[in-house]
């Protein structure tokens, strides 16, 4: 059968709601789902999409690694900014493919 050997990305979904409402200081958790249609291995990565945020400093993602994992909103982050994060997740198979969603957070 053509393209049965294919390469296929892996599916990638949040738990929960792609925009969350928090406060300055409060911890943000995000979660992630991935299944890979081939069964490949995965690889997870959140990062912060900095170019996009109008919140100007660093954030520091607990374990960005992780598919369920968290970061305090900092202190010095005023109502109205935002906050961009990025779920990357690459599959093992030939070509690796990658995926990715993305969670933003209004600050309060």
């Amino acid at each position: 059968m053509a393209g049965s050997k294919a390469n296929h990305p892996p599916v990638v979904r949040l738990k929960g709601s792609k925009t969350i409402s928090a406060k300055p200081g409060s911890t943000v958790g995000l979660s992630g789902i991935v299944k890979d249609p081939d069964g490949d291995r995965t690889s997870n990565k959140w990062w912060p999409y900095e170019e996009v945020d109008s919140y100007p400093g660093k954030i520091a993602i607990m374990n960005p690694g992780k598919l369920i994992t968290s970061f305090k909103v900092p202190n010095d982050a005023q109502a109205g900014q935002t906050i961009h994060l990025i779920l990357e997740v690459k599959d093992s198979g030939s070509p690796g493919l990658t995926r990715y969603q993305r969670v933003v957070v209004n600050v309060m």
